[in-house]
């Protein structure tokens, strides 16, 4: 349970700076565009990749650098282990 709370947390964190960026950069891009005329949501495959993007990965990156870390002390302590050897 608590794995999920913490998963819970981590979307929540997520989303909070998913939409603070999501206002700064609206405001930069309202004050000054790039490209005139051209809107993410006029490519719905360009903007649903975005979307998984900016939604999965900080949560995949997360979650994937915790599980490399179990992963690393789990090897350096099976190899101080004399069955380790055997």
């Amino acid at each position: 349970m608590e794995r999920l709370t913490e998963f819970g947390r981590s979307c929540v964190v997520s989303a909070e700076w998913l939409a603070a960026m999501g206002l700064a950069f609206a405001v930069l891009v309202s004050l000054m565009p790039c490209n005139r005329g051209v809107y993410c949501w006029k490519d719905l495959r360009g903007f649903a990749t975005d979307l998984v993007y900016w939604f999965c990965m900080p949560l995949i990156f997360r979650n994937g650098r915790t599980l490399m870390l179990w992963a690393g002390a789990l090897v350096c302590l099976a190899a101080k282990s004399r069955s380790f050897y055997r």
